[in-house]
Protein backbone atom coordinates (compact mmCIF):
# COMPACT_ATOMS: atom_id res chain seq x y z
CA UNK A 1 0.00 0.00 0.00
CA UNK A 2 2.68 2.70 0.89
CA UNK A 3 4.20 1.83 -2.56
CA UNK A 4 1.16 2.56 -4.53
CA UNK A 5 0.74 5.84 -2.53
CA UNK A 6 4.55 6.47 -2.78
CA UNK A 7 3.77 6.04 -7.20
CA UNK A 8 0.56 7.78 -7.32
CA UNK A 9 1.88 10.56 -5.19
CA UNK A 10 4.46 11.29 -7.14
CA UNK A 11 2.58 10.87 -10.33
CA UNK A 12 0.04 13.28 -9.42
CA UNK A 13 2.98 16.16 -8.22
CA UNK A 14 4.52 15.86 -11.47
CA UNK A 15 0.80 16.14 -13.39
CA UNK A 16 0.21 19.34 -11.18
CA UNK A 17 3.92 20.92 -11.89
CA UNK A 18 3.75 20.49 -15.65
CA UNK A 19 -0.12 21.46 -16.10
CA UNK A 20 0.78 24.70 -13.50
CA UNK A 21 3.98 25.60 -14.98
CA UNK A 22 1.99 25.15 -18.84
CA UNK A 23 -0.94 27.43 -17.52
CA UNK A 24 1.74 30.07 -16.24
CA UNK A 25 3.72 29.65 -19.42
CA UNK A 26 0.34 30.02 -21.47
CA UNK A 27 -1.16 32.63 -19.37
CA UNK A 28 2.33 35.18 -19.98
CA UNK A 29 2.99 33.94 -23.64
CA UNK A 30 -0.52 34.36 -24.89
CA UNK A 31 -1.76 36.72 -22.92
CA UNK A 32 -4.91 34.63 -22.58
CA UNK A 33 -6.70 34.78 -19.09
CA UNK A 34 -8.70 31.32 -19.68
CA UNK A 35 -5.34 29.34 -19.38
CA UNK A 36 -5.44 30.04 -15.84
CA UNK A 37 -7.16 27.19 -15.69
CA UNK A 38 -4.68 25.37 -16.35
CA UNK A 39 -3.17 26.63 -13.43
CA UNK A 40 -5.96 25.91 -10.93
CA UNK A 41 -6.24 22.05 -12.28
CA UNK A 42 -2.43 21.70 -11.74
CA UNK A 43 -2.76 23.48 -7.83
CA UNK A 44 -5.47 20.81 -7.66
CA UNK A 45 -3.03 17.77 -9.04
CA UNK A 46 -0.40 19.24 -7.10
CA UNK A 47 -2.07 19.62 -3.65
CA UNK A 48 -3.58 15.74 -4.14
CA UNK A 49 0.44 14.62 -4.95
CA UNK A 50 1.38 16.37 -1.77
CA UNK A 51 -1.45 14.96 0.23
CA UNK A 52 -0.92 11.24 -0.95
CA UNK A 53 3.32 11.74 0.51
CA UNK A 54 2.62 13.15 3.29
CA UNK A 55 -0.31 10.44 4.28
CA UNK A 56 2.62 7.66 3.40
CA UNK A 57 4.79 9.38 5.40
CA UNK A 58 2.51 9.39 8.30
CA UNK A 59 1.70 5.62 7.88
CA UNK A 60 5.34 4.57 8.03
CA UNK A 61 6.31 7.12 11.03
CA UNK A 62 2.85 5.84 12.79
CA UNK A 63 4.37 2.45 11.90
CA UNK A 64 7.85 3.01 13.60
CA UNK A 65 6.54 4.67 16.41
CA UNK A 66 4.44 2.06 16.74
CA UNK A 67 6.90 -0.67 16.63
CA UNK A 68 9.28 1.85 18.81
CA UNK A 69 6.72 3.06 21.90
CA UNK A 70 3.76 0.37 21.70
CA UNK A 71 2.96 -2.24 23.97
CA UNK A 72 4.21 -5.34 22.90
CA UNK A 73 1.82 -8.63 22.63
CA UNK A 74 1.89 -11.94 21.41
CA UNK A 75 -0.66 -13.03 18.79
CA UNK A 76 -1.71 -16.27 17.59
CA UNK A 77 -1.05 -17.08 13.54
CA UNK A 78 -4.43 -17.49 12.03
CA UNK A 79 -4.20 -17.52 8.41
CA UNK A 80 -2.01 -16.52 5.44
CA UNK A 81 -4.39 -15.14 3.07
CA UNK A 82 -4.94 -12.68 0.06
CA UNK A 83 -5.42 -9.06 0.69
CA UNK A 84 -7.92 -8.63 -2.09
CA UNK A 85 -8.09 -4.60 -1.08
CA UNK A 86 -4.73 -4.51 -3.57
CA UNK A 87 -4.90 -5.71 -6.89
CA UNK A 88 -1.65 -5.05 -9.15
CA UNK A 89 -1.62 -6.87 -12.73
CA UNK A 90 -4.26 -9.49 -11.47
CA UNK A 91 -2.42 -10.74 -8.57
CA UNK A 92 -3.25 -10.20 -4.95
CA UNK A 93 -0.65 -9.73 -1.86
CA UNK A 94 -0.48 -12.33 0.82
CA UNK A 95 -0.51 -10.73 4.56
CA UNK A 96 -0.70 -12.95 7.71
CA UNK A 97 -3.18 -12.60 9.91
CA UNK A 98 -3.14 -12.82 13.75
CA UNK A 99 -5.56 -12.86 16.81
CA UNK A 100 -5.21 -11.82 20.48
CA UNK A 101 -7.49 -11.43 23.17
CA UNK A 102 -7.35 -7.97 24.76
CA UNK A 103 -7.64 -8.80 28.49
CA UNK A 104 -8.73 -5.33 29.98
CA UNK A 105 -11.75 -5.48 27.66
CA UNK A 106 -12.28 -8.96 26.20
CA UNK A 107 -12.62 -8.30 22.85
CA UNK A 108 -10.52 -10.28 20.23
CA UNK A 109 -8.62 -8.43 17.49
CA UNK A 110 -7.49 -9.51 14.36
CA UNK A 111 -4.04 -7.80 13.26
CA UNK A 112 -3.00 -8.54 9.43
CA UNK A 113 0.80 -7.79 8.68
CA UNK A 114 1.87 -5.76 5.61
CA UNK A 115 1.77 -7.29 2.24
CA UNK A 116 3.84 -9.79 0.94
CA UNK A 117 4.88 -10.47 -3.00
CA UNK A 118 5.61 -14.08 -1.82
CA UNK A 119 4.56 -16.71 0.53
CA UNK A 120 5.82 -16.06 4.04
CA UNK A 121 4.80 -19.32 5.19
CA UNK A 122 8.30 -21.22 4.63
CA UNK A 123 9.74 -18.28 6.53
CA UNK A 124 7.46 -19.09 9.90
CA UNK A 125 8.71 -22.61 10.00
CA UNK A 126 7.11 -23.78 13.25
CA UNK A 127 6.29 -20.22 14.44
CA UNK A 128 2.60 -19.89 16.00
CA UNK A 129 2.53 -16.58 17.54
CA UNK A 130 4.22 -12.77 16.42
CA UNK A 131 4.86 -10.28 18.02
CA UNK A 132 2.31 -7.00 17.61
CA UNK A 133 2.60 -3.65 19.09
CA UNK A 134 -0.04 -1.90 19.94
CA UNK A 135 -1.45 1.32 21.69
CA UNK A 136 -2.84 0.59 24.70
CA UNK A 137 -5.34 2.87 24.76
CA UNK A 138 -6.51 1.72 21.23
CA UNK A 139 -5.40 -1.77 19.75
CA UNK A 140 -7.13 -0.51 16.06
CA UNK A 141 -3.65 1.27 16.23
CA UNK A 142 -1.04 -1.43 15.81
CA UNK A 143 1.86 -2.93 14.15
CA UNK A 144 2.52 -6.60 13.16
CA UNK A 145 6.31 -7.11 13.69
CA UNK A 146 7.92 -9.62 10.76
CA UNK A 147 11.55 -8.43 11.08
CA UNK A 148 13.94 -10.67 11.11
CA UNK A 149 11.52 -13.70 10.68
CA UNK A 150 10.26 -12.76 7.09
CA UNK A 151 13.04 -11.72 4.69
CA UNK A 152 12.33 -8.68 2.85
CA UNK A 153 12.00 -9.19 -0.87
CA UNK A 154 15.02 -8.64 -2.82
Amino acid sequence: MELVLKIVGIVFLIMGAVFGALGLVLVYALHFSPMLLFCLLGGIFLAVGIGLLTARSRMRRRREQLLEEGQRINADIVEIGYDTRVNVNGRYPLVIRCQAVNPEDGHVYVFQSQPFWFDPAPFLGERTQLPVYVDPDNYRHYAVDTQGIVPEKG
